[in-house]
């Protein structure tokens, strides 16, 4: 199964038991089970019915019993397990995927596989399961662009879309992070014009906007506080902020995940486009600071800052100031 089966088979709400996802796109797999999450585990609901364990860390023992609970107030339970190809005792799942409990949907996730990992018996069982995320050919790149603008409702013209893929490059992450760029800064335009994206793409990552990132990675909390008070006096509004903090934080989170499986920091480096020496070194410098269960467990207070601003009375600035004492502290 491509990429594009499984998100019609989301799409139709016909969500198999078990998914095996392979390939090297790495941000694809993510976007879909952020897809499959939202389809299947309210928001609400996460701590009951949604589980991510690492291959290195747990046992097949521990993945069976939780794909074998029942989901709590829920008809589905959601249950991911990344680096599949580092359990030890990965026999022991054979016969749960004979027959998968239809009550949970439990998604394999491998990193680089080798050729002695596909000669492992239980890979000749997972290809029943297989979900292959390769990377997208231009053509395909295209359509996800497109279809990434309506997913936030807006349209975008072909000459749009081929400025985007040449100014971003064709990874995806930093395809995702423009549009997300554009759709902050013009949120009331259902159709972005290509003279509209040539003026705010540039515009739009000041400084400021840096100085805050930076200051996020290396965790000084007197310099984010500063940072965070001049972007929001440019103008940009506090919900680009925010945008900008998850932003940092996701980077941080990727780059620790890549660490976990051994990537050097140059290819970490490379993935982010990091071109200068200087962003390089300080790149480098901020990773040591955190780990990788930290920063997983401290996203959620950015999902919780989300709703405060939107829901709450509370003033802005405070907010953000106070998601900023939680992530450097």
């Amino acid at each position: 199964m491509k990429y594009q089966d499984l998100l019609q088979q989301i799409a139709k709400k016909k969500i198999a038991p078990v998914y095996f996802f392979s390939g090297d796109e790495e941000f694809l797999k993510k976007e879909a089970l952020q897809l499959l999450c939202q389809n299947l585990v309210a928001e609400d609901q996460k701590d009951f019915n949604y589980v991510l364990l690492y291959g290195k860390e747990t046992s097949a023992g521990e993945i069976l019993n939780q794909a074998q609970s029942l989901p709590f107030l829920s008809d589905r339970r959601l249950v991911v397990v990344q680096e599949i190809e580092k359990l030890a005792d990965k026999d022991k799942l054979q016969e749960y995927l004979v027959h998968p409990n239809p009550a949970t949907c439990l998604v394999l996730v491998a990193g680089k596989l080798d050729n002695r990992d596909r000669k492992h018996k239980l890979y000749s069982v997972l290809k029943e399961f297989e979900v292959v995320f390769w990377p997208l050919f231009k053509s395909d790149l295209k359509k996800w662009v497109a279809q990434k603008f309506r997913s936030y409702q807006k349209t975008v013209d072909t000459d749009t879309v081929d400025f985007l893929i040449e100014t971003a490059g064709p990874e995806l992450v930093n395809l995702a992070s423009e549009i997300t760029k554009l759709v902050i800064a013009l949120p009331d335009k259902k159709t972005i014009t290509l003279a509209e994206a040539q003026k705010n793409i540039f515009r739009m990552f000041t400084e400021n906007d840096k100085r805050l990132e930076r200051s996020l990675a290396a965790r000084n909390l007197g310099r984010a506080l500063v940072s965070l008070q001049h972007v929001v006096a440019e103008g940009k509004g506090e919900m680009y902020a925010l945008w900008l903090i998850s932003q940092s934080w996701r980077k941080l989170i990727v780059a620790k995940e890549m660490q976990s499986r051994q990537v050097s920091v140059d290819e970490i480096i490379k993935k982010f486009n990091i071109r200068k020496s200087d962003d390089q070194n300080e790149f480098k410098a901020s990773l040591p600071q955190f780990n990788l269960a930290e920063l997983v467990k401290k996203h959620k207070k950015i999902a919780d800052t989300d709703k405060a601003l939107k829901s709450s009375n509370q003033d802005p600035l405070w907010v953000l100031e106070h998601l900023l004492i939680d992530l450097c502290g």
